[in-house]
Order: structure tokens, then sequence, then C-alpha cells
């Protein structure tokens, strides 16, 4: 259940199985040289250097994705406070799964607290950041943000590979040690994730347009009020019960 409500983001928005594996295999590595930026070097990287108080250079903005194959949907990021606070607004059908469930749900990120919304359901819970209870679900994008892309994508098991080009905008791409994921960087801001989950299901996320200093509402910020937020346990619990 926990991976559940975050594996389809991109992580970006979330952290998929595949990074909590690759993690464990690279928590132990060398990390000498890492300082959380981008930089120019003998790798050809794309130069970009992390603010944490700034870890995006537009002051806010929106992203539009589009999902592909086994996942088809799309997703929308708000974001202000130069990424500091973010929502991401996703619908989408696994048209691989027999049934081909229709998710619809937001992830809120703020210095101190996470926000998740099922729309559908019209529940979500809110934690603190540094609650323990929800360690594990601590997303990449929250990473990203906090510690910066390169120190986020090795914690995570990802290696620079190369740059491409995504809606005029050229990004560094990062791949896990199996190949099965990927992600691409442009200016602190991921744009594209092509994931393999299991045996079934691959689908990839690629932005479609991108609006830097877009006007952002606050209300995006925050759960609508038709929604009954929990804590994290009690919205757990509440799944489970569901199931039962």
């Amino acid at each position: 259940m926990k991976h559940y409500i975050y594996i389809f983001t991109i992580a970006l928005l979330s952290m998929a199985a595949s990074c909590k594996q690759n993690a464990d295999k690279n928590n132990s590595g060398d990390n000498a040289g890492d300082n959380g930026t981008n930089n120019t070097g003998n790798d050809n990287r794309i130069s970009y250097r992390f603010d944490k108080n700034k870890p995006y250079p537009y002051e806010t903005g929106v992203i539009e994705y589009k999902y592909t194959g086994d996942i088809q949907g799309t997703q929308t990021v708000y974001f202000k406070d130069y990424g500091r606070i973010l929502s991401v607004e996703e619908e989408y059908t696994n048209v691989s799964a027999p049934t081909q469930p229709k998710v619809k749900q937001t992830f809120i990120n703020t210095p101190d607290k996470y926000y998740f919304i099922n729309h559908l359901a019209k529940q979500g819970y809110v934690a603190k950041r540094n609650d323990s209870t929800v360690k594990d679900q601590t997303n990449l994008l929250a990473d990203v943000t906090t510690i910066g892309i390169d120190s986020a994508m090795n914690k995570n098991g990802y290696k620079p590979s190369g740059q491409v080009e995504i809606s005029g905008k050229k990004c560094q791409v990062y791949k896990s040690e199996t190949g099965e994921s990927e992600f691409c960087f442009w200016e602190g801001m991921n744009i594209r994730t092509e994931m393999q989950l299991g045996q079934n299901v691959k689908y990839k996320l690629e932005a479609v347009k991108i609006r830097e200093n877009a006007k952002v509402g606050d209300d995006k910020f925050s759960p609508p009020g038709d929604v009954k937020m929990m804590d994290y346990n009690q919205y757990m619990k509440a799944q489970t019960k569901d199931k039962l």
C-alpha cells in the first residue's frame, strides 16, 4: 500500500521502487566532489548550480506533462518561491491493468509539510517533513529541491548519461544502473521520466509545455475544502479498512 500512492509520480516527484533498490547499492559509494550541483567538466554536463534557497531559477512556473505507454494521462506541476513550494496534479489510467483503474491525485510539497490528496475518494493526508512515520515516502522531487540534482540522483542510484532536447529545452539525462529508468533535468527541473516497473508496466512522462514565471494562484498549494484530510497513520488505516 505504501508504494501504491507514489509509484507512478515523477519523481517527480516520487521515489519509485527502482530508486530504492538502486539507492541501497549506492549509499555506501564515494560521494567525493558531489556538492549538489551540475557543472561543466570532463563529463560535459550542462552548467547548473544548485541553491537550496532557490532550487529553481524561476520564482514561479507551470509545467504540463503527458503520460504515454502503459500509463496514459496528464500531469501538471505548479511551483512558487523558486520551487520551494510546489504542487503536482495528475490524472492517469494504467491501461496495462485488467481493470484499468483511474487515478486523480495531487501532491503538495512545502518547506514544512507534505500533502497527498486522492480526489476520487475525497481523502488525503498531511505530514510534517521531519515525521519519521513517513520517511519512506520521501520523494525524489523533495530531494532535488533540498539537496540538489547530483546529490539526489547519486543518492537514488542514478548517473549522468548525456543530454537531449525536450520541448525546446536542453536537459541532462540521468540513468539507473539497471537502465530500467531515467530522468532528464533542465535548470533543476525534471522534464522527462522513463520508468520500467516490473515486467508489465513501462511508461514515459514528458513535458509538453513549460511556462517560466507564470502566474500561479495560492489555491494550488493547499488541499481543497471538500477533501477529508488526516494524518498519515489515520489515512493508511482508512485505506486498509476500505480494502477489507
